[in-house]
């Protein structure tokens, strides 16, 4: 419920006040919520239930994403990660269609990649 609480002033700027004339995607990840309380929530807080798709990806199921949405998983040991990550964003910029998401496990690693890939 974190989103529903601690994240209420950030998701009010994001789905209140987006850009004039700009259309955009919104993509929100939740660990620990599901999928009837987001629902009530988002359309009673922002009337958007007709415009979302939720996806469970916690579920034991065969198919749990989309056919559009392509996912890979690499596994590597811990001190070849960061070259491996840069390696792989590097090939996807050279797709102009392409979009890259990357998790990080605190923020203080995510501010790191900030950086560094604003130098790419």
């Amino acid at each position: 419920d974190v989103l529903m609480y601690q994240q209420k002033e950030y998701m009010d700027r994001l789905l209140l006040d987006p850009p004039e004339g700009v259309a955009r995607q919104l993509l929100m990840f939740g660990a620990t919520v599901c999928e009837d309380r987001v629902m009530r929530y988002m359309e009673e807080e922002y009337g958007l239930l007709a415009a979302w798709e939720y996806l469970d990806l916690a579920e034991d199921r065969e198919f749990m994403v989309p056919d559009t949405i392509e996912q890979r998983v690499l596994v590597a040991p811990a001190h070849q990660h960061l070259a491996l990550l840069l390696t792989l964003v590097q090939k996807q910029l050279a797709d102009p269609d392409s979009k890259v998401m990357v998790f990080t496990p605190t923020s203080e690693q995510a501010i790191f990649l900030c950086g560094l890939f604003k130098v790419l």
